[in-house]
């Protein structure tokens, strides 16, 4: 005998399985790193931070992707041309002298954060990022 959609659910309950409810769609990292870029490229003008430049644009991170919580954090991001990206891979005692001379509130915010671990809301992140490109957008 078939069980229709109900009775599945009510035999789980009855058995105490806890039911997963899923998410119309999940957001997915690579969804939140193109989102983030948007972000980051449309608040800092689509040039350059360090150099002015339009070409061979890149997103660069000031803390490592590796710290899930800052890594769609747009304060943790910058528009660098590759070759500022590379010199701020290269020298990076330089870089982050330069980075807190030049943005001394996000620096000292970023530092606060990178002490805290938490888990990401990928679904909240992607709000977030979506409503601040629509504020950029304006």
């Amino acid at each position: 005998m078939k069980r229709s959609g109900a009775l599945k659910v009510k035999a789980a309950l009855k058995r105490g399985t806890r039911l997963r409810t899923i998410s119309k769609k999940e957001v997915k990292a690579k969804d939140l790193d193109r989102l983030c870029r948007e972000v980051v490229f449309a608040r800092d003008g689509h040039r350059c931070v360090k150099t002015g430049r339009t070409t061979n644009l890149q997103w660069s991170h000031v803390y490592s992707r590796r710290y899930k919580s800052l890594r769609w954090h747009p304060d943790n991001s910058l528009t660098l041309n590759a070759g500022a990206h590379l010199e701020w891979h290269h020298k990076p005692l330089e870089s982050s002298r330069w980075f807190e001379q030049t943005y001394p509130e996000r620096a000292t915010r970023l530092r606060a954060l990178a002490g805290v671990m938490c888990k990401v809301d990928m679904q909240l992140t992607k709000l977030h990022l979506e409503q601040e490109l629509r504020r950029l957008s304006q």
